[in-house]
């Protein structure tokens, strides 16, 4: 993995625990990245991150597995 490539992928987690986090640009550093995640459906498995730099116009792609939903809880005394 580039160097680059590693900027690139620690910004998309960065960015996935903290969509509103300030992270600069891995290829200017002018610019905080702008992300948005795009999830082909409510239930996939994965989703795409995409990361762009409003100064460069640098992009990125990342694939990322989707966070696990919890199990829907049964209240007590209900049988299942």
């Amino acid at each position: 993995m580039t160097p680059e490539a590693k900027l690139w992928l620690d910004a998309a987690m960065i960015l996935g625990r903290d969509p509103a986090a300030r992270v600069r640009c891995p290829v200017c550093a002018a610019a905080d990245l702008i992300v948005r995640d795009v999830y082909p459906s409510l239930d996939a498995d994965v989703f795409e991150r995409y990361l762009e730099c409003p100064s460069c116009k640098s992009r990125n792609i990342m694939r990322m597995k989707a966070p696990r939903k919890p199990a829907p809880s049964t209240p007590p005394g209900t049988a299942t």
